[in-house]
């Protein structure tokens, strides 16, 4: 028999195995019990969190035969075995991407007058939002008014670019990204079955890296057991994915917080001939600041098994590792570090950036000088004898047009400039001209 990726091999056969999603399951259990069905579904969200599954399952078990008491499909009926052997002739499964053109539509909209064998007709139309506009057009007469024994099931990332007529004829699930946790016990089930031994901190960092895909963590974990001979360390993992030791996070801790610019230059030497992707490592460090910060709000749940030494924590203060993280997240978008200088211009910046005064504290030293008032110096010249000096000696006229009164709006104090001003022409010194940071 060939080999089937775990993603294949451990996908859920029942709505019990579908981990993540249990109030969108319990309702449609409930309305498989009821025999409420609607003539169409549409299941979006986060690649990995099983709406293809849950279509495939809700097709399989509307044309079941025996109904488990749990609404689950048996899997031993006749229509279950047709279905799973992809035999049926009742359900059609047709990928939104390749199959988007009217034609494609039209051809499917043309069988659905002929009866069908199995209590439904099901059409399972997946990334349904690359269809194109005439192609909707096409579907939208007969998704509003589809013969009795026809139902449509849709799938999407993106459902914000199906039109309105399409979303208001269909019931809607979004399904949310899967738990931490969930993920975490999904992948333990599977290291069982495998017979597998893999550390704990193993798990954590895969299903931390998933980010609330099971697919995406599913080959992730794949791709570390095909390197293992049935038993997984975390270092092991690290050389796999490509990742970063510990120590190098640990020394840019100790470059930043001693402001040791020299440092930058032989980390970002190791960084660029250690032939990995320099991206994966500033990720890996702001994931780390992350922890920091979790840290020091003693958040501890959401460290996990992150092994964080004492002299990073002492490193930064919450705002400068809420800053730096800040710096590396806009970096990451835009910035490739394909050359030396860009990885050593970056962590300059971390450098400069940990050790910059903060808005608050500009605004604070402002408002001290603000209550000492303003310093005034003296700077009229000191008089001269003028009986010493006859040739200096003013004239009468001048002396008295000197002592004449001045006119009243010449005597108004000038208006000194507002605080606020000061304030904003200090920020935007020190933030670089930039408001967004």
């Amino acid at each position: 028999m060939s080999y089937q990726v775990i993603a294949r091999k451990f996908r859920p056969s029942s709505f019990n195995d579908v981990i993540g999603q249990d109030a969108i399951v319990k309702t449609l259990k409930s309305a498989l019990s009821s025999n409420r069905l609607a003539h169409a579904y549409l299941f979006s969200g986060l690649r990995g969190t099983g709406k293809t599954t849950l279509a495939r399952l809700l097709a399989k078990a509307m044309n079941c035969l025996a109904l488990d008491q749990e609404a689950n499909p048996c899997t031993r009926c006749a229509s279950c075995l047709e279905f799973q052997a992809q035999k049926t002739l009742d359900f059609i499964e047709i990928d939104g991407a390749s199959h988007r053109g009217i034609d494609d539509i039209k051809n499917i909209v043309d069988t659905l007058t002929y009866s069908s064998v199995h209590r439904f007709k099901i059409i399972l139309i997946d990334e349904v939002h690359m269809l194109t506009k005439e192609a909707f057009n096409a579907l939208l007469k007969t998704l509003e008014e589809p013969p009795a024994h026809v139902k449509f099931i849709f799938a999407t990332t993106e459902p914000h670019k199906l039109p309105s007529t399409i979303l208001s004829r269909t019931q809607r699930f979004d399904l949310a990204r899967i738990g931490h946790k969930a993920l975490i016990s999904k992948l333990q089930k599977i290291a069982t079955t495998l017979k597998v031994s893999i550390d704990e901190s193993v798990l954590e960092l895969i299903a931390e890296r998933g980010e609330g895909s099971l697919r995406d963590a599913e080959s992730l974990f794949e791709r570390v057991i095909a390197s293992s001979h049935n038993e997984i360390k975390l270092d092991d993992v690290y050389d796999l994915l490509g990742y970063f030791h510990k120590d190098l996070l640990e020394e840019l801790d100790h470059t930043i917080k001693t402001k040791a610019l020299k440092n930058v230059f032989i980390l970002a030497d190791k960084l660029f001939y250690s032939g990995k992707d320099v991206k994966i490592f500033l990720d890996q460090f702001r994931h780390h600041l992350r922890h920091i910060v979790c840290a020091k709000l003693d958040l501890l749940s959401f460290i996990k098994t992150y092994p964080l030494k004492q002299s990073s924590l002492e490193a930064y203060t919450l705002s400068e590792a809420n800053y730096l993280i800040e710096v590396l997240t806009e970096q990451l978008k835009s910035s490739y570090f394909d050359k030396k200088i860009e990885i050593e211009a970056l962590l300059l910046h971390l450098v400069q950036s940990k050790h910059r005064a903060s808005l608050a504290d500009i605004i604070q030293t402002l408002e001290k000088i603000g209550e000492s008032g303003p310093q005034v110096i003296d700077e009229t010249p000191q008089a001269t004898s003028t009986e010493s000096n006859p040739k200096t000696a003013a004239p009468i006229e001048v002396l008295e047009a000197c002592s004449a009164p001045l006119p009243v709006e010449e005597t108004l104090p000038l208006k000194p400039p507002q605080f606020y001003d000061t304030v904003m022409q200090f920020a935007a010194i020190e933030l670089e001209g930039s408001l967004k940071k």
